[in-house]
């Protein structure tokens, strides 16, 4: 009887019922996702499955709440405008990536929409990037379409095999370094300010071929986030060694303390450089924002 009254006995009792109540919630949990699930796959289904209704008389009748109008096949008179067409980032379709395409149409009463036209495979040879600002925000606010793709833009402006240069430099700077590490680790951090051993040289590298592949995954384009995350990468490994160093080195040992030499300051560069590519990255991934136009004051919602 006394066993049961030890707090290692009580403890272990509570994390046992603590468990069973967590779990049970979460069973629960996992049903009345299921109902949604199934609440909304019934919706998705049931406005697909309507007939089509004239865009004006839809919008007319439910107004423009986006959550009315999704899922609602619509029927629409007008031209197309071929230079309001952009692409959206590739997605996968039977095992080829391809984009879907969105053309500008313009309605015989004036109002403009974007029409989601369809998934075609992906060429990268044609694939147009929308790099100019004031266009593509025309584009999105005019159609009120904005938030539901993301637009690739490219690393540096117009010219593609900039784009490719940049790119593949970052990464062979990168992951040039990154490889040295991992192949010759001593040797690769014999300057660093503090001796390393090769496992941990080998995990360091890491801080270079993560940001390596990124750069040269999106060296000819790449979706603002896709762009800012790796600027975001680059920037946080470089700025968290150098403060590492700066703090660490007051608090050691004298003997341990860092001598600035030629070695430490190379040391810096290393970590410095990816900091300022990330910043560079972070200004074209900006370019790419979505500002706010007046260019229709009509614009349809729901196409």
């Amino acid at each position: 009887m006394r066993r049961l009254l030890t707090p290692r006995w009580i403890a272990g009792h509570l994390l046992v019922v603590l468990a069973v109540i967590t779990f049970v919630n979460l069973g629960f949990w996992q049903l009345r996702r299921l109902d949604e699930r199934r609440a909304y796959n019934s919706l998705v289904t049931q406005r697909l499955d309507a007939a089509p209704a004239p865009l004006d008389a839809l919008v007319a009748d439910l107004g423009d709440d986006p959550g009315a109008l999704e899922f609602r096949r619509v029927m629409v008179d007008g031209r197309y405008q071929p230079e309001g067409q952009l692409l959206t980032a590739p997605r996968s379709r039977d095992g080829r990536p391809g984009p879907q395409v969105l053309t500008v149409l313009d309605t015989d009463t004036g109002a403009r929409v974007l029409v989601d036209r369809g998934w075609i495979p992906f060429d990268r040879d044609t694939y147009e990037t929308v790099t100019d600002k004031e266009r593509l925000g025309d584009l999105l606010d005019a159609a009120r379409y904005q938030g539901h793709f993301a637009v690739r833009v490219k690393l540096n402006g117009a010219d593609p095999m900039t784009g490719d240069i940049v790119g593949v430099a970052l990464a062979l700077v990168l992951g040039g370094y990154g490889i040295a590490l991992l192949a010759i680790p001593e040797d690769a951090t014999s300057f660093w300010p503090w001796p390393v051993d090769a496992f941990h040289a080998r995990i360091y590298a890491a801080t270079y071929l993560t940001p390596a592949v990124g750069a040269l995954v999106i060296r000819r384009g790449g979706t603002p986030d896709e762009i800012r995350t790796l600027a975001a990468t680059m920037i946080v490994f470089g700025v968290a060694a150098v403060l590492a160093l700066l703090a660490t080195d007051p608090i050691v040992p004298a003997a341990a303390k860092v001598d600035y030499d030629g070695g430490t300051w190379a040391f810096f560069a290393i970590n410095v450089a990816p900091v300022l590519a990330g910043v560079a990255l972070l200004s074209a991934g900006g370019r790419a924002s979505y500002p706010r136009t007046s260019a229709d004051p009509r614009p349809a919602r729901g196409a």
